[in-house]
């Protein structure tokens, strides 16, 4: 892949991933003005950290991306829906785990 392909691609998955989190998944996440809600009320059940919770999830799409990896070997190229599904979720699983990380840096929580 060449310099400028690459730099094309970084660039439209950043702005695919980054209008997921920020508009097409306020609605469904988002309580009480807090984005990391479900992380939280996840840990509260589980008793666990928020961060703990989320790698538990996280792990759910680790192991999407592996089987799609794998099904590659016998020639399955995944389709743009399943790409952009699987890259979205794990670029801003890492955005969301850097914003529970910063709460806690910052004391916005115990």
């Amino acid at each position: 892949m060449k310099q400028e392909e690459l730099i094309a691609l970084v660039e439209k998955r950043h702005e695919k991933a980054t209008h997921l989190l920020l508009y097409e998944k306020r609605e469904e996440y988002e309580r009480q003005n807090d984005r990391l809600h479900n992380f939280k009320v996840a840990a509260r059940i589980d008793m666990e950290t928020p961060e703990k919770s989320l790698w538990g999830m996280y792990k759910k799409h680790i192991v999407s991306l592996i089987d799609m990896i794998n099904d590659t070997v016998f020639g399955t190229v995944p389709s743009d829906k399943m790409m952009d599904a699987k890259m979205n979720d794990l670029h801003n699983y890492l955005y969301l785990l850097e914003g529970l990380l910063e709460e806690r840096r910052n004391g916005e929580r115990g």
